[in-house]
């Protein structure tokens, strides 16, 4: 089943660089503007 357990990990480190790369293009976001751009939740 595609659905169960964890996300795969591509994913999971594609999510990780856009984070990386938008928390140095402006240091001021907040960890919610930032999960809003990268289009995850705060809670991934």
């Amino acid at each position: 089943d595609p659905r169960s357990g964890r996300p795969s990990t591509s994913a999971d480190d594609a999510h990780i660089e856009r984070v990386k790369e938008s928390a140095r293009q402006n240091r001021r976001l907040t960890v919610r503007e930032i999960a809003d751009e990268v289009g995850i939740s705060l809670g991934s």
